[in-house]
């Protein structure tokens, strides 16, 4: 006998099972079926490798709304949602050259317009906002107070959670290998274990969902890319163990900033983003060049880190 359900989600990153959450939700009281197919397990692509930066500052005005209202969620994610996500308030600092300072400006005056709280700064007012930063060489930088960090494992957990307690099936260890279609109408979707059905398909499967929408026919503007990502011990007179400084964009030194628990701060590269990689197979470490160059950029924008 052929499964089948009303809605079928692909993917469980922290987009699938919120979507799962919000449509169990909705539809409690009209009985839908929601599942969601994960090849692997709950947060285990790219969500588990994610930053978890939550912050407004964007370059359009739709992304701004969104992060907008995104944020207001994971400041009061226990009551909205449920259960912990460990969101933290640490502001976020943006620093560019002159090259950037014209795109730096209008992204900020965009930002006020949409009621995001932002303002800029001259280089020399930088360690002021947030303190350990370098302003030195800093044409123009902004300061997002409310910008913070959360935990990518624990808000998906929360969600996937919270999307079962409202009925909804989340099937680990189930790969889609194909969406189904009749007389041009999605019917489902192929797996490994054979077809289900439903009217609905959702694919939240991030850089693997490329190949799965070219099943349909659907070719995906999406290139995945590999952004390597350094951790550095925090010295104790920098915030040791216990302290967190800001969440940094360094856009000259194409590199950001953000801060761990357990005294740790996290080096990410914004270099190569349009470099392609395959999602499957691509290295997960760090070269001895790529450690000694993104610790060299960290020292730049937070001294301390040279420690």
């Amino acid at each position: 006998m052929t499964e089948t359900a009303d809605i079928l989600i692909i993917g469980g990153g922290v987009m699938g099972t919120s979507i799962a959450y919000h449509l169990a939700r909705q539809g409690k009281q009209g009985g839908e079926r929601v599942v969601v197919l994960e090849r692997q397990a709950i947060c285990c692509g790219t969500t588990g490798r994610s930053g978890a930066i939550v912050r407004q500052h964007y370059s359009n005005d739709f992304t701004i709304r969104m992060a907008k209202e995104s944020l207001s969620v994971f400041q009061r994610f226990d009551d909205l949602v449920g259960g912990d996500c460990g969101f933290i308030t640490t502001g976020m600092i943006v620093m560019t050259n002159e090259q950037g300072a014209a795109a730096l400006q209008a992204n900020v005056q965009m930002q006020q317009e949409q009621g995001v709280k932002t303002y800029l700064l001259k280089g020399s007012e930088v360690g002021r906002a947030a303190q350990g930063y370098n302003g030195e060489g800093v044409a123009l930088a902004c300061y997002e107070p409310d910008a913070g960090v959360a935990d990518p494992m624990a808000t998906t957990y929360c969600f996937a959670q919270r999307a079962r307690d409202y009925g909804a099936v989340i099937r680990e260890g189930v790969t889609v290998t194909h969406i189904l279609q009749q007389h041009g109408n999605v019917t489902g979707v192929r797996t490994v274990n054979g077809d289900i059905l439903a009217p609905i398909v959702l694919l939240a499967a991030n850089a693997w969902s490329r190949p799965l929408a070219q099943t349909a026919g659907i070719a995906l503007p999406i290139t995945p890319t590999r952004h390597p990502m350094l951790s550095l011990r925090r010295p104790q007179d920098f915030g040791g163990r216990q302290g967190l400084h800001a969440v940094g964009l360094d856009i000259t030194r194409q590199i950001y900033f953000r801060p761990d628990l357990g005294g740790v701060t996290l080096v990410g590269s914004t270099e190569d983003v349009l470099a392609a990689s395959d999602p499957d197979h691509y290295s997960q470490g760090l070269s001895e060049e790529e450690i000694a160059h993104l610790r060299s950029r960290a020292a730049g924008g937070i001294p301390a880190l040279a420690r």
